[in-house]
């Protein structure tokens, strides 16, 4: 078995899957004007789950699944099955930035769940880090959105949603030597996709989401598009860093979702970025600075192969 990413690679990793579930937030809120949430993230799933168990096949042929690994997939059931079934539902309620300054509370959720789950303390510099983190998410923003509010009941469900996915960011952390990444990301995406395939069955079934039309090429292309990004690359490069970055640092490392979410919403919507913006995101590059400093090398372990 291959060891573990150094944490260059780890790093680069985890830092370009954030900057890909920022940028799909605003892709998936463009794709909610064509399609409703649930057969949204439905459609997106199939895209991701398809391209990742056809690389899989590509390039090591048929897997070899131990019990281990299967138990492992269960943790897609987490993410992206129950935080999308509820998480989509919620950004179709609310404003994207609302959405993303509630997504940006999921790091201090992480520790605590990892301490109540596994009384796992957290270093002082981890908590001080993801503490200016958060804060730094906050101000990046609470200064956009569409009305600075949104609705309650979007809100709410955006918070079940981010508590879904750090429960699952901590789980990943003790399950994701159990396979390969990209074979880990296809079966968590397989489990995910029945649990939000079911879920979009029972809402058409009962008329609770209707699809009004049918999109276009082009707006299939960027759905398509939208699901790559947020499902298959996202989460094979998260998968790739945490065998070598720890939860907490993981998880201070996903504040910088609404960074390159505000980002996209600049560069490919146009959105006006405020001062206090700016300030946010330079304040969450500090706390990643405060995280890095002066550490001991991380212990290296025997781990598969990618």
């Amino acid at each position: 078995m291959a060891p573990a990413p150094s944490r260059g690679v780890a790093t680069l990793a985890i830092v370009s899957s954030a900057a890909c579930w920022g940028l799909a937030t605003v892709m998936s809120k463009g794709a909610l004007s064509v399609l409703p949430p649930l057969s949204l993230v439905t459609v997106q799933l199939i895209t991701s789950v398809t391209l990742t168990w056809v690389l899989i096949l590509a390039i090591n042929g048929i897997p070899r699944i131990d019990r281990a690994a299967r138990r492992a997939a269960l943790n897609g059931i987490l993410e992206p099955g129950l935080s999308y079934v509820v998480g989509m539902q919620g950004l179709a309620l609310t404003s994207a930035s609302s959405a993303s300054l509630i997504g940006a509370t999921e790091p201090v959720l992480s520790l605590g769940l990892l301490f109540l789950l596994f009384r796992v303390k957290s270093k002082q510099r981890d908590i001080l880090a993801i503490i200016l983190a958060v804060i730094g998410a906050g101000c990046v923003t609470v200064t956009g959105g569409e009305d600075g509010t949104g609705q309650f009941a979007g809100d709410m469900l955006i918070v079940g949603g981010t508590l879904f996915a750090a429960l699952y960011v901590v789980l990943s952390s003790r399950l994701s030597e159990h396979a390969p990444p990209l074979l880990m990301a296809g079966m968590q995406q397989g489990l995910g996709l029945i649990v939000v395939a079911i879920a979009a069955a029972v809402a058409l079934s009962l008329g609770w989401e209707q699809i009004s039309r049918w999109p276009t090429m082009g707006e299939w292309l960027f759905i398509i598009a939208s699901g790559l990004v947020q499902h298959a690359i996202a989460f094979w490069l998260y998968l790739i860093a945490v065998r070598t970055i720890p939860v907490q640092q993981a998880s201070l490392f996903l504040t910088l979702v609404p960074v390159f979410g505000v980002g996209g919403a600049v560069l490919f919507l146009g959105e006006p970025l405020s001062t206090m913006q700016v300030a946010g995101s330079a304040l969450i590059l500090v706390a990643l600075l405060v995280a890095s400093v002066d550490r001991k090398k991380i212990l290296k372990r025997d781990r598969p192969p990618l």
